[in-house]
């Protein structure tokens, strides 16, 4: 395990791409977070006005 770490630490380049992955999607995420919080406040507001 200490040597995987060290490794990592020696070349971090190699994990680069990972977080760039990383990076490129959380905007989606969030995104969908805040709709999936607004479709739940609709859903939600309609119950509302049915009860």
């Amino acid at each position: 395990m200490a040597t995987r770490i060290d490794t990592q630490l020696v070349d971090p380049a190699q994990h680069a791409e990972g977080l760039l992955g990383i990076a490129r999607a959380l905007p989606a995420l969030v995104v969908g977070t805040a709709v999936q919080q607004g479709g739940e406040a609709l859903a939600n507001a309609i119950a509302g006005l049915v009860s």
